[in-house]
């Protein structure tokens, strides 16, 4: 029986029996009136999840122009890398949970990032002196020559060996990263990094908030 409901065919609905003469003449009408209500019960469920996803996808869409008007007050009114982060970090974590996140910035008259700013909210890795990474063979070197977020679901130490940060990260029990160019007028101006204790803590999805956030960084 066809499962129809505004001339829209939603599927159909079968019915079989082991009996001989289970549907005696007249049932099919009957079944036919059945398969009707079936019909616009499954209509409105269906209109029912369609609104519900609008709802969510509204709210996230709420959710981020909030986030990054956050950010935009932060950049505006902050003095300080080390501030700056915090309130970066504290407001992307709704959105995108991490354990730690850094701001390093590029100088490319030495083809090498600064690392100016952390926080890692269980404060095991410490900042200390500062931090030089090399374009060369590190993952700040990867954003800057692709101009892409860089996703590492789980770490693996051997891909950028003469990284010092990442041997950082690692040795302090991070899993899993996440990095994003900072650009402005064309150019990379440095990376803000997010890391994660976990296997698989970054998501395509979150990768491009970040790097939303990213570009009202650059600014900064």
């Amino acid at each position: 029986l066809p499962l129809r409901v505004r001339n829209r065919e939603l599927g159909a609905l079968a019915l079989a029996s082991t009996l001989p003469g289970a549907y005696p003449s007249g049932e099919p009408e009957r079944l036919a009136s059945v398969a009707a209500l079936v019909a616009v019960a499954i209509d409105t469920v269906r209109q029912r999840e369609r609104a519900d996803a609008e709802s969510r996808q509204l709210a996230q869409e709420r959710d981020r122009c909030r986030l990054l008007l956050e950010i935009n007050n932060a950049v505006v009114t902050t003095l300080d890398f080390t501030t700056l982060l915090q309130v970066v970090s504290s407001c992307v974590q709704r959105a995108v949970p991490h354990d730690a996140a850094s701001l390093a910035l590029h100088d490319p008259a030495h083809r090498r990032f600064r690392v100016v700013a952390l926080d890692d909210h269980a404060n095991r890795l410490l900042l200390g002196a500062e931090l030089l990474v090399p374009e060369a063979g590190s993952r700040f070197g990867c954003v800057l020559e692709t101009a892409r977020p860089l996703i590492r679901r789980r770490i693996d130490p051997a891909e950028f060996a003469s990284d010092p940060w990442v041997a950082r990260l690692v040795g302090s029990g991070f899993v899993s990263s996440c990095s994003v160019p900072l650009s402005s007028h064309g150019r990379i101006v440095g990376v803000l990094s997010l890391g994660g204790r976990s296997e698989a803590m970054f998501s395509e999805d979150g990768a491009e908030l970040l790097g939303e956030v990213g570009q009202q960084l650059a600014i900064a």
